[in-house]
């Protein structure tokens, strides 16, 4: 019990392997202390280098970067993303245990859209990380951008482009909506977050339809070829 609560080996009953440390990343997570998360990451940092200390593995990068998208700690997006470098610095120096997914890389978009509790600064860091990430899975060989790519992205850019920058707005969801639409994965949901995040002028030159009128069956078919029927 003491072990659940702190993450302090001394209290534990046997030694602890990366399960019993990722399940407690995960508890701490739930409980909304994504502090005490990233203190266990920290305490598996220390003990890795020791003789049979306990190296983190991709489940482990992930649960952290899941509990900070879900936190209201200051800078999780940047947090986050420095997270997710690790993961990728270890799979190119050889450990292939931990390769980052789509759902790495979603869950950093989806920290990004969840800082709009943020000040003005932050937020913009948030949308600068979000087209970093974005762009780093369109160009991997690796992982693919998926529809919850795109619901992330189209909600990123809903949230934290200010609604009178008409401008910024356009280039920003026009650049992830035409992606998407090159991929084939327009389905209703990425639908509804596109018009949600889009001035009028854009819907009516990308759709060629109003935000009303607007209606997944009247789109291209090529849009949708690959989204799940």
């Amino acid at each position: 019990e003491e072990f659940t609560l702190t993450g302090d080996e001394k209290y534990a009953l046997a030694k602890p392997n990366q399960v019993c440390y990722n399940t407690l990343i995960n508890a701490f997570g739930q409980r909304g202390k994504a502090k005490k998360a990233l203190g266990v990451l920290n305490q598996m940092d220390q003990f890795s280098s020791k003789s049979g200390g306990v190296v983190a593995d991709e489940r482990t990068f992930n649960a952290i970067i899941h509990v900070l998208s879900t936190s209201n700690l200051k800078g999780k997006a940047r947090k986050a993303l420095k997270i997710l470098e690790r993961l990728e610095n270890s799979h190119i120096d050889g450990d292939w245990t931990s390769s980052p997914s789509a759902r790495s890389y979603n869950m950093i978009i989806n920290a990004c859209s969840n800082s709009i509790k943020a000040d003005e600064q932050e937020r913009k860091e948030a949308l600068d990380i979000a087209f970093d990430v974005f762009f780093r899975m369109r160009s991997s060989l690796n992982v693919k951008t998926d529809r919850y790519t795109y619901i992330s992205m189209l909600k990123t850019c809903g949230k934290m482009i200010p609604k009178a920058s008409i401008e910024d707005r356009k280039l920003a969801v026009g650049t992830v909506f035409r992606a998407c639409c090159d991929e084939g994965l327009v389905d209703q949901q990425i639908l509804t977050n596109f018009l949600m995040a889009s001035p009028d002028d854009l819907i009516q030159a990308m759709l060629g339809q109003g935000r009303r009128t607007s209606c997944l069956a009247d789109l291209p078919k090529e849009w949708s070829d690959r989204s799940y029927k």
